[in-house]
């Protein structure tokens, strides 16, 4: 008989004993199909996935062990000439290829200038973990936008099916989060300090995912091609801002308004005057709301402190900083913040909360240089593709509601409606990739969407005509009211048994809402059927995500741009989801700049999007 030891396993041992067996053919699985596991990498950077194991203080996710097996696939792959090597382009790297090595400089050179009095242990850890670690996390971007790129070589799709992903996954989320912020019984004020995770999720991952896929989710919005479309995405935009409102996360808010803000600027001047417009008398009701949440977050005003023992620590090694791994035990030393939150083990307030000052501490003045000359470089490449990608605009005519709303500003994109399809991508007889791997799914999906045909088989245009004839609209318009009559019932105290029916009325309405935006998001092909379109689609939400990050990371510490504090990486993988998009538009230059050379050998002038010809070419080179 075999005797078993009377204490309880841990749970980081339950979880090796069950994940030990499966993590062979899942490594199989991940490295056999490349294509299929960079979706799933994109999927588990997201808040959806669960922590794998704790070791001490560190929080292993599936992403941090699916970049490293990816890569080292990856290698193998090139090494063998099984696959093509295909590096992001140096000048889209070069700041964080600079970041790199002045990481490595500064270690070393403040070993010889190392400040009296700061200790060079952490936890009774040596602080040299610390500083190679430190090391290495400016190594994972690299990483990232070098497996994004090659993988994606060889099938280009992959970039429209991650930004969908991203914005299925976030929608689902925010139904989670708003079924959570009823049912903790909270208001806008207080979700934050009352649920800080729904579930196995950080609200703070959350509230980065809704950021960036309301984004993601505007830019369709404003480059859709059916009022249908754009109509569907204005919803999903709506449900992600809501989800991020009541987060109470605002660096993220800062983050999604600026973004929305600069991408309205450039599609139209007309919508930005119309949001001003909107604005500006509701300015009294928002400076009343901010009043109540400076009540509430009384905590973000120790940030000033905070910046202060950050340009403290830079005081200490002006030239090169403290290194990378270093600026912890600094800030614990010099710091100014009372006594009760010197704790940093406890309160986690040992870093800037601050990109640039975090990287000024760190690096130095040319760490500060090379850290805003990443976004900025990103900014240009993304104009750029954005300029190149040119889609031009049609007013809608077909009745008055239409033709205001395209006097506005918001009229539809004219792609082309057939092009020539490239050897890189899906033919026009082969299945979609979601079709052929969960071909029940698919046909499921195609079902349901036929509900959304018009029962007037002669109308071809989506008008307002067509929208009264739409079953689903007929659905989703009794459930409306029937949401609106359970409203009433809760105020006027009515039998429970009418409360009980528009509950349920209530939740199919919902349910109804959430499968509309689901099959729209998992079926939209405009992206697929024009090239130029998904382009100028990718560069405006890379404007957009760029520039609300650059705003942000004023007070969110580096969480887009890639952070440079080890404890935050540690709890917000998802700041790979920016990597992802940025590796995209790095793609997309690294393509325009080989077709440049090709023509330049021929003695022709570049052309892009040859098979996609429009009314009015406008910026097709730089």
């Amino acid at each position: 008989m075999i005797l078993l030891p009377n204490s309880s396993l841990s749970i980081n041992a339950t979880i090796g004993i069950i994940l030990v067996p499966l993590a062979i053919p899942i490594l199989i699985v991940i490295v056999r199909y490349l294509e299929f596991s960079l979706l799933l990498f994109a999927v588990a950077t997201t808040s959806i996935a669960p922590i794998v194991v704790t070791i001490k203080s560190a929080e292993i996710y599936p992403s941090e062990i699916m970049m490293a097996v990816l890569f080292s696939a990856l290698l193998v792959c090139a090494a063998f000439r099984v696959r093509k090597l295909s590096l992001p382009p140096l000048r889209a790297i070069w700041p964080q290829v600079g970041l790199l090595l002045l990481a490595i400089v500064s270690n070393i050179m403040v070993q010889f200038t190392w400040t009296h009095g700061v200790p060079k242990k952490i936890n009774a850890n040596p602080i040299i973990y610390d500083e190679l670690l430190g090391i290495l996390i400016f190594t994972f971007p690299l990483i990232v936008y070098a497996i994004t790129t090659m993988i994606i070589a060889s099938k280009e799709s992959l970039m429209r099916t991650i930004q969908r992903a991203f914005m299925v996954v976030a929608l689902l989320v925010g139904i989670i989060v708003f079924i959570e912020f009823r049912r903790v019984g909270a208001d806008v004020y207080t979700f934050r300090y009352t649920t800080p995770r729904i579930f196995w999720m950080d609200l703070r991952a959350v509230a980065q995912l809704m950021a960036l896929a309301s984004m993601l989710a505007y830019a369709r919005f404003l480059y859709a091609t059916s009022w249908r479309q754009r109509f569907a995405y204005l919803a999903v935009v709506l449900i992600c801002l809501a989800a991020l409102i009541v987060s109470l996360q605002n660096s993220w808010w800062i983050e999604a308004f600026v973004g929305i803000a600069v991408m309205t600027v450039i599609f139209s001047w007309r919508i930005t005057l119309l949001y001003i417009g909107i604005v500006i008398p509701l300015g009294p009701l928002l400076y009343s709301e901010y009043l109540k949440l400076t009540t509430v977050k009384t905590a973000d005003f120790s940030r000033l402190i905070i910046w202060q023992d950050a340009l403290r620590v830079w005081s200490k090694q002006r030239l090169l900083g403290v290194g990378p791994g270093n600026f912890w035990e600094y800030d614990q030393i010099f710091t100014n913040l009372p006594h009760v939150l010197r704790d940093c083990n406890k309160t986690g307030l040992c870093v800037a909360h601050n990109g640039y000052l975090q990287i000024l501490g760190e690096e130095g003045p040319l760490g500060l240089l090379l850290f805003i000359a990443f976004p900025i470089v990103i900014i240009v490449l993304a104009a750029l593709l954005y300029r190149r990608a040119y889609v031009p605009k049609k007013a809608d005519r077909s009745n008055a509601f239409f033709s205001l709303l395209s006097f506005l500003g918001f009229r539809l994109a004219d792609v082309p409606l057939k092009r020539v399809t490239s050897s890189k991508s899906l033919s026009e007889n082969q299945a979609p990739l979601l079709a052929r791997l969960f071909p029940r799914l698919w046909n499921g999906l195609a079902l349901f969407s036929r509900l959304f045909q018009s029962t007037d088989p002669s109308d071809k245009a989506w008008t307002l005509k067509r929208l009264r004839r739409t079953r689903v609209f007929l659905v989703f318009l009794v459930l409306f009211f029937s949401g609106v009559f359970y409203e009433a019932v809760i105020l006027l105290s009515l039998p429970s048994l009418l409360g009980y029916l528009s509950i349920g009325l209530s939740l199919l309405a919902a349910v109804v809402l959430i499968t509309w935006l689901l099959v729209t998001l998992a079926m939209d092909k405009d992206d697929a059927a024009s090239e130029r379109l998904a382009d100028r689609r990718l560069a405006l939400a890379a404007i957009g995500l760029t520039a609300g990050s650059m705003i942000a990371d004023f007070f969110a510490g580096g969480f887009f741009i890639p952070p440079r504090q080890i404890s935050v990486f540690s709890d917000m993988p998802q700041v790979i989801t920016s990597w992802l998009i940025w590796a995209f538009v790095m793609y997309r230059d690294q393509q325009w700049r080989t077709i440049v050379k090709k023509a330049r050998r021929v003695g022709k002038k570049p052309v892009v999007y040859a098979d996609e010809p429009v009314h009015q070419q406008k910026g097709s080179g730089f």
